[in-house]
């Protein structure tokens, strides 16, 4: 269902009419499905995450650093180009939203203290508390949002995931305290979908703007934590903030290690040299169920790993090549074998416990013989007898990018395995994040796996994030005309039912265009010492504000 570029030319100017005409929507939900004009939590204050306050004994004494492993290296601080996980993580912990989630998932107030939306939702105001101090000392005012969300939108500023807030027409700062956003269209679903992503993270405008590109280096937030020093290939250091508006966390430090070999950093863990680790390495699960002293806490995350095939570059760019490598792998033998200790099996965009989900799409179902007849079907064949399907003289050839998370290089290991069965030559490309990342944004490989975590059960999170045409995750030429349609009716409803019907739609379409092949939800899961007091465990949010670790 791919168009010529005359056909999308023609078809994107109908588009930006419609939306200039009748103010169609690019948004989401996850908010209650009431009336967008309900301030979701009136009362700031009483709803706020972290586990709960360490009891203790008297006289038990603290370290004064929670020691966490970095399993991957940080990039890039600034909220125009922040991304990965570990860099989330740790950016979170310096600079804050104007919205926040509690540990199960619902918004609560944070930098604002309540908001309302017009009757349509193209309108939202956000007021904002008056306690609220930046790491230097300074008043934190509505003026800075106001320059945050200009320099995120500003075309010059190539912010990575700009694209999240393309419904944004503009944001005014009437008073210290009042935020207006003004939208291009309607949104019922604002707050989680354009306010708890990670470009509106908010900097200082003052330090973005003093040490530009050396920003990461001077992060100035208002988050709990302020930056002490980060050290590329070492770690990052964080010390209390003491002017925290919800108060000073209970521990004074925080320390992020760089531990690249997972087997290393559950040692670490083991001994008592790091307090929580993050990847988890699959052989060594046993070592939670044998140690008193180490945890595992689990839970599911709402986003999903799957490989996207690069519709705008050869060979991903025939739909029968597409077909053939869909259906070449046997996905639930891969689970079972490989990634059940990672996550839950995955057979559509959406993990099946998010309240989008649809069993009913197209199965995408191992078998091997309609794969090779859908690649004779475009002439690729063994001519040679090397076991390797070839045209005009060319090998079948398929470089798959991937990160360095182990569950993602096993999976994918196994099915470069499977297609080479059919005839297709897979290399894999396995990179650390930065270089990832720059070959995903520059759309350079003909597939990729992406493995999207998502705190929210909100679907836009990663439909709308991933297959629109403007969308930021879409580097592989994905242009479904219905789907782009149904993505901004989607979000022009705040109505749940009606906006889970327009879903099951979409990830059925999505399907039947064989552009992303769905493997696994993974598991929000976390290695944690048993000196560990005050930590719960969501998927939702990482908290340390309440977090001590007995000596």
């Amino acid at each position: 269902m791919m168009e010529d570029d005359e056909m999308k030319a023609k078809r994107l100017l109908s588009m930006i009419a419609l939306i200039l005409a009748l103010a169609m929507c690019f948004a989401a939900c996850g908010e209650p499905s009431g009336t967008p004009n309900e301030t979701e939590n009136p009362e700031p204050g009483t709803s706020q995450p972290g586990g709960e306050e360490p009891s203790g004994n008297a006289d038990q004494e603290y370290d004064d650093t929670i020691v966490i492993d970095m399993n991957s290296e940080v990039t890039n601080f600034d909220p125009a180009y922040l991304a990965g996980v570990t860099t989330s993580r740790v950016a979170c912990l310096m600079m804050d939203h104007l919205c926040y989630m509690d540990l199960d998932g619902n918004i609560i107030p944070r930098l604002a203290e309540s908001w309302e939306a017009n009757e349509d939702a193209t309108e939202w105001t956000f007021h904002l508390r008056k306690d609220v101090k930046w790491h230097d000392g300074t008043p934190f005012v509505a003026a800075d949002v106001k320059y945050n969300i200009d320099r995120i939108i500003d075309p010059e500023v190539a912010a990575l995931r700009a694209g999240d807030l393309a419904c944004v027409d503009s944001v005014e700062a009437p008073d210290d305290y009042t935020v207006v956003f003004k939208l291009n269209t309607p949104v019922a679903a604002f707050i989680t979908k354009c306010l708890l992503v990670n470009p509106t993270l908010l900097a200082q405008p003052k330090a973005l703007q003093e040490y530009g590109e050396s920003y990461s280096d001077h992060v100035v937030g208002t988050g709990p934590y302020k930056l002490v020093e980060w050290i590329p290939g070492e770690k990052v250091r964080l010390e209390a903030n003491p002017d925290f508006y919800l108060g000073e966390p209970a521990t004074k430090y925080v320390e992020f290690r760089l531990i690249p070999d997972a087997m290393t950093a559950l040692i670490e863990l083991e001994q008592g040299n790091i307090d929580f680790l993050f990847n988890i390495p699959s052989t060594e699960m046993a070592a939670f169920e044998n140690n008193e002293d180490i945890v595992l806490e689990r839970a599911k995350d709402f986003g999903v790993c799957w490989i996207f095939l690069n519709v705008a570059m050869e060979p991903c760019n025939d739909i029968n090549v597409r077909k053939a490598i869909a259906h070449a792998i046997d996905y639930e033998t891969i689970y079972n074998t490989m990634l059940s200790d990672f996550g839950v099996f995955a057979d559509s965009y959406l993990p099946n416990h998010n309240w989008a989900y649809t069993p009913d799409t197209l199965k995408y179902n191992y078998d091997p013989e309609y794969a090779k007849q859908c690649l004779a079907d475009s002439g690729w064949t063994d001519t040679d007898g090397d076991g390797l399907v070839d045209k005009d003289g060319q090998t079948l050839k398929l470089e798959i990018g991937c990160g360095k998370r182990e569950s993602d290089n096993v999976m994918l290991e196994a099915a470069q395995n499977y297609l080479r069965q059919v005839g297709i030559d897979v290399s894999m490309a396995v990179l650390e994040n930065a270089a990832y990342n720059e070959r995903l944004h520059g759309a350079d490989f003909q597939a990729y796996v992406l493995n999207l975590s998502q705190d929210s059960p909100e679907p836009a999170l990663v439909i709308d994030f991933s297959f629109p045409t403007w969308a930021g995750y879409n580097k592989f030429g994905y242009d479904n005309p219905r789907v782009d349609e149904l993505v901004l009716a989607a979000n022009s409803t705040g109505d749940q039912e009606e906006r889970k019907e327009l879903y099951i739609e979409i990830q059925k379409l999505i399907k039947e265009d064989y552009v992303s092949l769905p493997f696994y939800s993974r598991y929000a899961q976390v290695g944690v010492s048993s000196k560990v007091e005050g930590f719960t465990h969501s998927a939702a949010i990482f908290d340390l504000q309440n977090v001590k670790v007995a000596k």
